[in-house]
């Protein structure tokens, strides 16, 4: 899984479309081109194990029925492959 920079095309497209942030997984680990759209990936932590959040925006609008966290790396390459 190959992620894109906060500085990079899809960081700043993504979030022209979604702007704020989340207190719950704060630290942005990259961005995921997908058809249509981009996938935020973050990181943080939740009662002591780490969350991860994938936050899905297509066509300038987030996507909360794509949007999911997940409790592995594993996990959120293993959903980003569902995009392909």
């Amino acid at each position: 899984m190959e992620l894109k920079s906060y500085t990079s095309e899809e960081g700043e497209a993504f979030r022209k479309a979604l702007p704020c942030v989340n207190f719950v997984t704060p630290h942005v680990l990259g961005y995921y081109s997908i058809k249509n759209g981009i996938a935020e990936i973050a990181e943080g932590i939740l009662f002591n194990n780490s969350l991860y959040r994938i936050t899905v925006v297509k066509n300038d609008k987030h996507i909360k029925t794509l949007s999911k966290c997940v409790n592995t790396l594993e996990e959120v390459e293993e959903y980003l492959k569902s995009f392909k």
